[in-house]
């Protein structure tokens, strides 16, 4: 039962990591979306247009590092200074044909900028009213997220990292797992499997493994909604263990005290009743 508790209040910290994530997400998807609609409503999808409403609106968030447009056409429309090669295909990129296809908001996995060399995640929205005219996308700094994630309370040596649903490394603090694009089953010669094979069958959950750094942790997951990544805290075993211990001594300390409470209850009840009384007492309510 103690067990239980804590493994309920580890899921309940991880959860906060998740919110935290999930609501910076839909802060930046709601600004896209925005610029969308009034690029839309104002029905001009001229070059020089367009640039001008992302250079206006790009100075105004700090996360963005640019906003593009690509248009049915092919035309390319960014407020970087990048210019794309002859045999650059804007429609040919998955951030353009996620969002045309589908008709949907897409966001892709974190990964590392060519440009930059900062890890970024993309996000790109249709554009047009009754019909799509093209995709409106933009490139945004993940740092400002860890940032977010950080500010949640911890305890000395707990980290968290993000997973996708099939257990590919998204954001952790060994960066060597982010860039080669690791799974979790391949970590540590799969002591991780377990974790990996967790997050795919469940939303919630805690599960006991040794850690890359081959450190045996608990590890309190949680699922992000909108991108079905997963958010992972890791414990230390030792500091899980010792939360373990103070529920218990609290739960021994609480029952002692009941226990006292309750006779000293019954001795109170009890009290001035001759032996006689009490056998015929405990007799008549047991014939009643």
């Amino acid at each position: 039962k103690v067990i239980k508790e804590l493994d309920e209040k580890a899921i309940l910290v991880v959860e906060k990591y998740g919110d935290r994530i999930n609501d910076w997400i839909n802060k930046e998807v709601t600004s896209l979306e925005e610029l969308s609609r009034i690029l839309s409503l104002a029905n001009n999808f001229k070059s020089d247009y367009i640039k001008k409403c992302l250079e206006e609106v790009g100075n105004d968030n700090e996360n963005v590092l640019v906003y593009y447009v690509a248009l049915n056409d092919g035309t390319y429309i960014g407020t970087d200074q990048w210019t794309p090669s002859a045999d650059y295909n804007a429609l040919s990129m998955e951030w353009y044909k996620s969002a045309y296809e589908t008709k949907k908001v897409a966001i892709s996995k974190p990964y590392i900028d060519s440009a930059t060399g900062s890890t970024v995640i993309t996000i790109s929205v249709p554009l047009g009213n009754e019909e799509i005219v093209g995709v409106l996308a933009t490139d945004i700094s993940i740092d400002s997220l860890l940032q977010v994630v950080n500010e949640v309370k911890r305890e000395k040596d707990e980290y968290s990292f993000i997973v996708d649903e099939n257990g590919e490394i998204l954001i952790h603090i060994n960066e060597e797992f982010v860039n080669s694009k690791k799974d979790l089953a391949s970590i540590n010669n799969g002591s991780l499997s377990r974790l990996n094979e967790a997050i795919q069958n469940s939303n919630t959950g805690v599960i006991k493994a040794v850690d890359y750094d081959k450190v045996t942790k608990y590890f309190a997951y949680t699922t992000i909604d909108g991108v079905n990544w997963k958010c992972v805290m890791a414990i230390p075993k030792n500091q899980y263990l010792y939360s373990v211990g103070i529920l218990l001594v609290i739960s021994i300390i609480a029952f002692s005290l009941g226990f006292a409470f309750t006779r000293e209850i019954v001795s109170f009840m009890f009290d001035g009743f001759s032996n006689e009384k009490f056998i015929l007492t405990v007799f008549l309510t047991r014939i009643t």
